[in-house]
């Protein structure tokens, strides 16, 4: 954070650096406990906006009176996203400050709505929206005590990453260093190639930035005006600090270089670099990292080649088996992911959990969206 953003303190708003959720959550509360000066919390709630959305598709539309506004299953991002620019009298001093408390607004009223109209809400569709929210990572939940931790845990509640030998793992994370909301203009796609027989893996990652190029540079932090709204804080180029998580023990081989110019970034450090491995992940799961710069309406792809340890494949009742575990970003939408498994030389598939899009040779292609955690099963012999 200080090297691409130069921020000199982590603050509350960077808690959730780490996409393994009890490592984000027990700094949120530990920075939420200093900040307030209270005791120690039991434990920490993570939505996102496609939650809200979700939420409210269930428990119908709710009246936000110091907003004047009401907001249900179809306008409630919308709403969210005008309710955060500055009000009008507002100094941008005062909006600082003050822009995001329209969200314990928004709260207060749908906890009003669910404590005295619940008798209004389908249980059954409740329960299923909560459990959907969970799957497709909108909804996380951590809580301190041992005993609910583990029930959590067990139904995979609380957003945790397995560091689980034996198997392939892969999660791609994005964080934005540009102080924008530029993400709900860029989209991305994952290709990933392993070859059974070397055990090498190979990943492009291309991003996509939807925005109009009207000619204008990109430069990290523009200073907040008096007509800020978060549209247009979204209408700007794309600072990505990426991370590649992989199988602990993976070795990083080769990466794509990626050129940020100095006269881009706040610090004006040009970063003119291949990817670095990440050593101190809470996770203890193998980390690599770089950092892009994609400006409005472009194209961008980045690489990564590496070693994958011994021992991810294994042996049962005569059969080869290979597992590949995929996290989903949380707080992200659906993105497509396209995997290609080569088997060994003369090796014959005997079954797979997804049904390939393609058998070519010792090559097995797979084509899907990823909107939740997925795991993929290959036995061959």
């Amino acid at each position: 954070l200080y090297d691409f953003m130069t921020l000199e303190l982590f603050a509350y708003r960077d808690a959730n650096f780490w996409p393994d959720f009890p490592t984000s959550a027990e700094m949120a509360m530990e920075l939420y406990s200093y900040g307030q000066d209270s005791g120690p919390l039991d434990g920490a709630i993570a939505i996102d906006q496609q939650f809200m959305q979700m939420l409210l598709q269930v428990i119908g539309p709710i009246d936000v009176a110091t907003e004047n506004v009401s907001i249900n299953g179809s306008n409630v991002i919308s709403a969210m996203r005008e309710a955060w620019g500055i009000d009008e009298g507002e100094t941008v001093r005062e909006w600082i400050f003050d822009r995001k408390s329209f969200m314990a607004t928004f709260a207060a009223a749908i906890l009003q709505k669910i404590q005295t109209d619940f008798n209004t809400v389908d249980p059954l569709f409740l329960i299923h929206t909560l459990n959907e929210a969970i799957a497709q990572r909108h909804l996380q939940v951590y809580m301190r005590n041992a005993n609910e931790a583990a029930i959590l845990y067990a139904v995979n509640w609380d957003g945790r990453l397995s560091n689980d030998s034996g198997q392939d793992l892969l999660m791609v994370v994005d964080t934005n260093m540009g102080y924008n909301k530029v993400n709900i203009h860029v989209d991305n796609a994952i290709r990933y190639h392993v070859n059974l027989a070397t055990q090498q893996a190979n990943l492009a990652v291309t991003y996509q930035h939807r925005g109009t190029d009207e000619g204008e540079p990109c430069y990290q932090g523009t200073p907040y005006t008096s007509d800020v709204t978060y549209i247009g804080r979204a209408d700007t180029c794309y600072w990505n600090y990426m991370r590649v998580y992989a199988p602990a023990g993976s070795v990083l081989q080769e990466s794509s270089r990626h050129l940020v110019p100095g006269t881009t970034m706040f610090n004006g450090q040009t970063w003119d670099e291949t990817a670095v491995t990440v050593t101190d992940d809470p996770t203890g799961l193998a980390v690599f990292a770089n950092f892009f710069l994609l400006p409005w309406g472009q194209q961008l792809a980045t690489t990564f080649q590496y070693q994958l340890p011994p021992g991810i494949i294994h042996d049962e009742a005569n059969e080869h088996i290979y597992r590949l575990m995929i996290y989903k970003q949380p707080g992200t939408r659906p993105q497509t992911i396209e995997i290609m498994v080569e088997l060994p030389a003369n090796a014959m598939l005997v079954s797979s959990t997804l049904t390939p899009t393609s058998v070519v040779g010792s090559a097995v292609s797979f084509v899907t969206n990823l909107e939740t955690d997925m795991e993929l099963m290959i036995s061959y012999r």
